[in-house]
């Protein structure tokens, strides 16, 4: 057998063996790159990363394979080196497909950051308003004109310096018991021919709470919460109708005037507190339906100078130093539960000897027993032989 002979292959031969690839290691000795601006691509390769950017063009992407990846935006070019990529522009996107992906986007008209929106009232308002906005008024008066239609969503706040918003169109406030709508110390004015369906919502620090004027048409309010108001009301039109609110506060000696208005008002299961001097104040006819609320710590709780057959049934007095004192006119006052007649929540006649007024104040419980002989101008008989049920806010 003939011995075997190392083979020898020519040095070029083993070249054509190669694979036909630009490699480069750490070194970087050879390396390939190619570039063009104005819309076009540039890209490179060093190191075992990969670069790519584009610069001059309205759109970029780039995405990226490797490691833990993430991509923002902000600018005008793009490049991805390592497994991250960033791109920038008026249009940019960017992905990754492996690891833990992370993006973030900025710039345009717009910006959301998970925070609260930011809306601005001019002198006249038109849109909506989103759940959760920051409202702020540049303006002492906001209106909302005739024909228009605004929504106010939940938990939105009111910043600035607007004294009122008038509403001569339609405005509808979408608060809700966990996010309630908080117009501050705005006096929430309906002028003739607005509408308002209101909410959850607070008006603290206002120098009128509520204000509804002649003309005005359906104004049906809940959950209003207000303090510190001047006045919390002020009706002489519209058909008003407040339930399952809080007056707590107001400062003036007559703070909730109603006056004149050919629908009374309707106020129900409402808690009502004022310290600062007589709550419910009926002028120029004035006449409201008032049941199922407990009033507390005013001077009067009612204090009727001229009104058209106000009612008040089935609500709770206390604490008051007068539960009405009244003038002229006739007041239905039926059903309640009072103090005392003869030391708080009294019922006092005003008027002069020529005015005709009266009260019907039968069937009233007095939490110190008593039962009050009728009057000249009072019929207090028959009285309530115990509480009676159902007096009060309603659950």
């Amino acid at each position: 057998m003939a011995p075997m002979r190392a083979c020898h292959l020519p040095l070029a031969s083993l070249l054509v063996l190669l694979p036909l690839a630009a490699c480069s290691g750490g070194d970087g000795e050879e390396a390939s790159s190619t570039s063009s601006s104005g819309g076009a691509d540039t890209s490179s390769s060093s190191g075992g990363g990969n670069t790519s950017s584009s610069s001059g063009g309205a759109a970029s992407s780039s995405s990226s394979s490797s490691g833990a990846a993430s991509s923002t935006s902000s600018g005008g070019a793009s490049s991805s080196t390592g497994g991250t990529s960033s791109s920038s522009g008026a249009a940019s996107s960017s992905t990754s497909s492996s690891g833990a992906a992370s993006t973030s986007s900025s710039g345009g008209a717009s910006s959301s950051s998970g925070g609260s929106n930011e809306v601005t009232w001019g002198a006249e308002v038109t849109e909506d308003v989103p759940d959760g906005a920051e409202v702020n008024t540049t303006v002492t008066t906001v209106v909302i004109p005739a024909g228009a239609d605004v929504t106010v969503g939940s938990g939105v706040m009111f910043t600035g310096g607007a004294a009122k918003i008038r509403v001569l169109g339609a405005l509808t406030i979408l608060g809700s018991e966990a996010s309630p709508v908080f117009l501050g110390g705005r006096t929430l004015e309906v002028g003739s021919g607005g509408t308002v369906v209101a909410s959850h919502f607070e008006i603290m620090g206002a120098p009128v709470a509520l204000k509804v004027e002649s003309g005005a048409g359906v104004v049906a309010v809940d959950h209003l919460t207000t303090n510190g108001n001047t006045k919390d009301c002020d009706i002489a039109g519209g058909e008003v109708s407040v339930d399952r609110s809080h007056f707590e506060g107001g400062t003036s000696g007559a703070v909730c005037t109603i006056s004149g208005n050919t629908t009374r008002p309707v106020f129900t299961n409402s808690y009502i507190s004022s310290a600062g001097g007589d709550f419910f104040v009926l002028n120029g006819g004035g006449s409201v339906d008032a049941n199922h609320n407990i009033l507390e710590f005013t001077h009067c709780a009612i204090h009727s100078n001229s009104a058209t057959t106000p009612s008040f049934t089935y609500n709770i007095f206390r604490s008051n130093d007068y539960a009405i004192m009244f003038g002229q006119g006739q007041v239905e006052m039926t059903n309640n539960h009072i103090g005392t007649a003869s030391f708080l929540d009294r019922i006092s006649d005003i008027a002069t000897s020529s005015t005709t007024n009266s009260v019907d104040a039968t069937g009233n419980y007095f939490a110190d027993g008593s039962c009050p002989a009728d009057t000249a101008k009072v019929t207090y008989q028959p009285c309530a032989s115990g509480p009676i049920a159902d007096v009060g806010p309603l659950p």
